[in-house]
C-alpha cells in the first residue's frame, strides 16, 4: 500500500463472533448492547437504537478493508466480493482481478493486528442511514527503511536503502483513519519524493514528466507552501 491510498470497504455475511448486525426486516445495521434473555422465547439481540430482535430475524455481518496489493501466503483476501479465503500459496492480483487483500477488519480474530474498531462501525451505520455509503477510506501509514546491502556504498551519502510502508496501528492493533489533513511543505517533498521514485522504475523515461506531475496532483491541490485540507472519506 500507499500513503492516501483509497480502499474498498467490503461488508460480508458471516458465521463468526461479531458486533454488527443487520436486520432481516428492514437492512439497517445495529451494533450488538446485549443479548436479553426471555423465557420460553429465542433470545433478543439489542442493537438499540436501530433494532432489537432474535437471532432468526438477523444477520451477523463484519467490515472488511481490502487493497489490490499482492497477496501473500496465509493471509486473508475477498474472493469474488462475496467469500473470504486464507491464500495457500503467493497470488498476484494483477493476473486475478477478483481478488482483493484483506488490510484490516472488525473480525479481530482474523486480523488480531489490524483492526477496525467500534467507534467507526458506528460512523458507518450514520452515514449509510443518511443514504450515504462509505465505500472507500484511507488509512495511516509510516515509512520503514532498512540499508539494501545488496548495492555499493556511495561515499558521501551512505549505503543505498529499501523503503516501504506499514499500517501504522495503535497500541492494541487498530488501524487509524485519514480523515482530514494539512499539508505543508514537508508533505510536499515526501509526495515529490515518491514521484521520483516511481518514475525512477519506469522503462519509458519519456513519461518521467507526466509521472512526477500525476503524482503530484493526485494527492495535493496547492501553490508552493500554500495549505489545503483534502478529504480521505469517499462517499456514495
Amino acid at each position: 500500500m500507499r500513503p492516501e491510498e483509497q480502499l474498498k470497504i467490503v461488508m460480508l455475511t458471516t458465521e463468526k463472533a461479531t458486533k454488527l448486525y443487520q436486520s432481516n426486516l428492514s437492512e439497517t445495521l445495529g451494533i450488538l448492547k446485549q443479548i436479553r434473555k426471555r423465557d420460553g422465547h429465542p433470545n433478543n439481540y439489542d442493537c438499540s437504537p436501530s433494532f432489537n430482535l432474535p437471532l432468526d430475524q438477523i444477520t451477523p455481518k463484519h467490515l472488511h478493508i481490502t487493497s489490490r496489493e499482492d497477496i501473500k501466503k496465509g493471509e486473508w483476501f475477498v474472493f469474488d466480493s462475496e467469500k473470504i479465503v486464507r491464500a495457500e500459496n503467493d497470488i498476484n492480483v494483477h493476473d486475478n482481478m477478483t481478488h482483493r487483500l484483506i488490510v484490516a477488519s472488525t473480525d479481530m480474530n482474523m486480523m488480531p493486528m489490524a483492526w477496525i474498531r467500534e467507534s467507526f462501525m458506528s460512523a458507518y451505520i450514520k452515514e449509510r442511514e443518511k443514504g450515504n455509503i462509505i465505500k472507500k477510506v484511507s488509512l495511516e501509514m509510516e515509512e520503514k527503511w532498512d540499508e539494501d546491502t545488496s548495492k555499493d556504498y556511495i561515499p558521501g551519502k551512505g549505503q543505498p536503502c529499501v523503503r516501504w510502508w506499514e499500517l501504522k496501528t495503535r497500541p492494541d492493533g487498530s488501524v487509524r483513519f485519514l480523515q482530514n489533513k494539512i499539508y505543508d511543505v514537508n508533505d510536499v517533498k515526501r509526495f515529490a519524493w515518491l514521484a521520483v521514485q516511481e518514475a525512477g522504475e519506469m522503462e519509458d523515461k519519456s513519461k518521467l514528466g507526466l509521472v512526477f506531475r500525476d503524482n503530484i496532483n493526485k494527492f495535493l491541490d496547492i501553490e508552493m507552501a500554500k495549505e489545503t485540507t483534502a478529504s480521505h472519506i469517499s462517499k456514495g
